[in-house]
């Protein structure tokens, strides 16, 4: 399985608490990285923390401009969900990174190594005439005529999705779409990334 998440240029997390162990990812493609501490349990913390596929929360993820975004692989029987404050992200007690650079070029990775047809976030998709198309918190989605367009976003207890089909509510065939903070789809170049 392939999971994405976000480190600082040094390679600290960004999360305090596991900053503060000293925990450092080795920024390097193929590095094997292997958990300070595991803690099997459903639970935050003891573990590789990401979004498996690329799909969860968005909120888990680092929007600084100098955030590394990595790939990293594990076997599927080693990640766990993570239960609690609303899940939306996993942990494995070691991986294999497979992918470090910017934002859009880890989500095409994934999308280019099976993570195709999962609500991947920040995902860029266009579907074609007639087409349904999904895309995770922060996607860019573009429909053709008569297609139907669909965004997964965490609101703060659950995961929702904001569905809009085009030729209606203004929604118009081969324009890129995101959602706003009201949750209504709005032209792309109306919302700040």
């Amino acid at each position: 399985m392939l999971l994405l998440k976000t480190v600082r240029p040094s390679g600290a997390p960004y999360n305090s608490a596991a900053a503060a162990t000293g925990f450092r990812w080795p920024l390097v493609v193929d590095a094997h990285v292997v958990a300070d501490h595991w803690n099997p349990l459903p639970v935050c913390g003891g573990g590789l923390h990401g979004l498996p596929w690329g799909e969860g929360r968005a909120d888990c993820l680092s929007d600084e401009a100098d955030a590394a975004w990595i790939v990293f692989e594990a076997p599927d029987e080693s990640v766990v969900a993570v239960a609690e404050d609303g899940g939306g992200k996993s942990k494995c007690p070691e991986a294999d990174i497979r992918y470090i650079g910017k934002r859009d070029d880890a989500v095409a990775y994934l999308l280019e190594h099976g993570a195709a047809g999962r609500a991947v976030v920040f995902a860029t998709i266009t579907g074609g005439d007639g087409s349904t198309i999904t895309g995770g918190d922060g996607s860019t989605i573009t429909g053709g005529v008569n297609g139907s367009i669909s965004i997964r976003r965490w609101d703060g207890k659950r995961y929702r999705y904001a569905v809009g089909y085009i030729g209606e509510d203004g929604l118009e065939p081969g324009v890129p779409y995101r959602l706003n903070d009201a949750w209504k789809f709005v032209r792309a170049d109306e919302v700040q990334r």
